[in-house]
């Protein structure tokens, strides 16, 4: 699902979001996208597969991609795992990109 005012893309394959997944899955994004260098993108693919929930999550600038991949039992946990992961990187990011 494309979002019009920004640079995010999120799709979902086997399973339905409730309301509530949704804005939470949007809020993750909008957190993100506060972190990720001022010209990035996000983009978040969602699947379930069997009973497993699978995730992939991209944050591309013009100089540096940023890439997430996990599994989890739940959807809560695939995000909260895609997220830190997502973090750290983009953490770490931050500190050294101006360092010479």
């Amino acid at each position: 699902m494309p979002d019009s005012a920004s640079n995010t893309y999120f799709e979902i394959k086997g399973f339905h979001l409730s309301a509530e997944e949704h804005k939470n899955i949007k809020k993750i994004i909008d957190q993100i996208m506060n972190f990720a260098p001022s010209d990035a993108s996000v983009h978040l693919r969602l699947e379930k597969a069997k009973e497993l929930f699978e995730g992939f999550i991209n944050v591309n600038g013009s100089l540096k991609r940023f890439n997430a991949k996990q599994t989890a039992q739940s959807l809560h946990q695939l995000l909260s795992n895609l997220s830190t992961q997502i973090y750290d990187q983009l953490e770490g990011w931050k500190k050294h990109r101006f360092v010479n």
